[in-house]
């Protein structure tokens, strides 16, 4: 049951980067944040609302760190994935765990299993693949904040396991991690004039924060009643169905070369994720997307 809700996860988060590349050429950036932020925000009230969990956070300052790391790294999420191919730019949101090892590395000054090594190696081995000379320059700074976007994401799931490791809910966690996502979007959106978006673009805005949220309800689940490592696994699952998705809906050709970058990324990832060690802090919670997820 468990690697069925994540690989449930799994496709809801690539229909979610579907709709935002969709949207990417008919809407603005920040009025996809809103409504992926604005709908989580509506969905995790309501669950935490049934479930009597309080609103009022035990460790703000915590939480502004987490919201701050998560929030920035939504935005580079969702900048590479609406100039990226969708199954690379998620792949590039998906090297969270080689940052992790580095967190870990310097935590623990320097000490380090070789598989950890290896992962971290393979992970930047796949950045540089990626940055061949087949891919045009104008497209490196949508790779580079793929890759810090990356970079965000372990250190907000760092923060992450603090919060938890202080008993804060997990829900209430994501909630004060998309209400400043969503108000922040709202503002920028109001203050630019965005005009009001169509039907059919507003049914696919409220698709990206409903997809979004079942997707991280979908891969909480998953975690709390399965293996973590089988769990962490299949999460790759995503690259997977966005590089369909891509393929037979927007045409994206992934060359091979670039395909091999993506596989060294999704590999150090695993190898992280099969670690025998727990990760610095405790384990990493897994409310975000990305990006993802974020």
């Amino acid at each position: 049951m468990a690697i069925l809700w994540m690989l449930l996860a799994c496709v809801f988060f690539s229909l979610m980067n579907a709709e935002i590349k969709v949207l990417s050429t008919e809407v603005s950036f920040f009025e996809i944040i809103f409504f992926r932020c604005f709908i989580s925000v509506l969905i995790i009230a309501a669950i935490m609302s049934f479930k009597g969990i309080s609103f009022k956070p035990g460790e703000p300052l915590l939480h502004f760190k987490r919201a701050s790391l998560g929030n920035g790294a939504m935005y580079c999420g969702f900048y590479s994935l609406m100039h990226l191919p969708v199954a690379m730019a998620t792949t590039l949101s998906y090297t969270n765990p080689m940052f992790q090892g580095l967190i870990m590395i310097l935590i623990q000054k320097g000490n380090a299993s070789r598989r950890i090594l290896m992962s971290i190696l393979l992970g930047f081995l796949g950045v540089v693949i990626l940055l061949h000379p087949d891919i045009p320059v104008s497209s490196h700074i949508f790779i580079m904040a793929g890759l810090f976007s990356g970079l965000l994401t372990a250190l907000a799931y760092y923060n992450v396991s603090k919060l938890t490791r202080c008993g804060e809910p997990i829900l209430r966690v994501v909630f004060w991690f998309s209400l400043p996502g969503a108000v922040i979007g709202f503002g920028v959106c109001l203050v630019s004039g965005i005009t009001f978006p169509t039907a059919n673009q507003l049914i696919a805005l409220i698709a990206v924060g409903g997809f979004g949220t079942i997707g991280q309800l979908a891969m909480t689940r998953a975690y709390s009643i399965g293996e973590t490592t089988t769990v962490s696994v299949i999460s790759y699952s995503t690259i997977i169905f966005t590089a369909f998705i891509g393929y037979y809906f927007f045409g994206e050709k992934i060359s091979i070369i670039a395909a091999g970058g993506m596989l060294c990324i999704a590999l150090s990832g695993i190898l992280v994720s099969i670690k025998k060690h727990p990760s610095p802090g405790g384990k990493i919670p897994i409310e975000d997307a990305n990006m993802q997820q974020s």
